[in-house]
């Protein structure tokens, strides 16, 4: 459960607070229960047994961005030697010897585990990959300024390379989700972009921009290892923000950068030296 809807449940317990019901047995040879996740009511249990199983599985919130309470019969995920398998390769290094151990993670759905299933029959981590991508967080704030590198200024960009992206700038598979306010003097003063209407060539606001020359903000920059004669951000890359919230629609927030814009530290970035889909 997650305690969203307070004046029905727990309204003395913070909003993001989670919490579970557990129901308890003897021991049996082999595990075997049903989980339901992702849950703001206990009305929601009822249903998604009593469902037929027909129609999408509804996500977190409703057409109305209110919080979805409606079960579906594929809400309820079973967990039995062959899910807990898929969490253990997930989670656990190849020395973790008893996935009835392991970690578990809550899929919203038995789609969602099914999915993970496929994930981990490919077999690749990033990991066993470490020599073909390169990961980089570009400009720890507090460094570069006082390097003199990037400096503080809430103002609109000319090109790219004058781009210092920060977190609000990305949501998921968009670059351009938000644009600081004129003055950019909270964390909350940010302007959602719309895509219908911005340019092709649009670039946002941004709070960082580059404080020295071109040359020496290029010296600074770290080069690839299989092109010593280009830098990080001379490549499209895959951006995600370094932190995650368990509590939104997606976790890990990740969208595609241009070459020649930079990050703050609060973003990892990472060029793979052969990427396909």
């Amino acid at each position: 459960f997650i305690n969203q809807i307070k004046k029905k449940m727990f309204s003395d317990i913070g909003n993001t607070r989670e919490y579970s019901i557990n129901i308890y047995s003897q021991p049996k040879n082999e595990t075997n229960f049903d989980l339901i996740g992702n849950l703001f009511l206990p009305t929601t249990i009822d249903e998604c047994y009593s469902h037929d199983g027909i129609g999408d599985v509804p996500g977190l919130k409703d057409e109305k961005n209110s919080w979805q309470l409606k079960g579906h019969k594929n809400r309820i995920v079973p967990i039995n030697k062959d899910a807990l398998s898929v969490f253990c390769r997930i989670f656990e290094d190849s020395n973790f010897l008893d996935a009835r151990f392991s970690r578990m993670a809550v899929p919203h759905s038995k789609g969602i585990l099914e999915s993970l299933g496929k994930m981990v029959e490919n077999g690749s981590k990033f990991d066993s990959i470490r020599d073909r991508i390169r990961i980089d967080t570009v400009w720890h704030e507090g460094d570069a300024v006082k390097r003199g590198i990037i400096e503080k200024s809430t103002e609109f960009r000319s090109s790219p390379n004058e781009c210092v992206f920060t977190a609000p700038n990305l949501y998921i598979c968009n670059p351009l989700s938000k644009t600081p306010g004129r003055f950019g003097k909270t964390h909350r003063d940010y302007d959602v972009l719309d895509l219908n209407i911005i340019g092709d060539d649009y670039l946002p606001r941004t709070n960082y921009q580059r404080a020295c020359s071109e040359e020496e903000y290029i010296e600074n920059l770290k080069n690839v290892s299989w092109d010593p004669t280009s830098s990080h951000v001379s490549y499209y890359r895959i951006c995600h923000r370094s932190q995650v919230d368990g509590n939104m629609e997606r976790t890990l927030l990740a969208a595609i950068i241009p070459p020649k814009s930079l990050t703050r530290n609060e973003f990892i970035d990472f060029k793979p030296l052969r990427f396909s889909v």
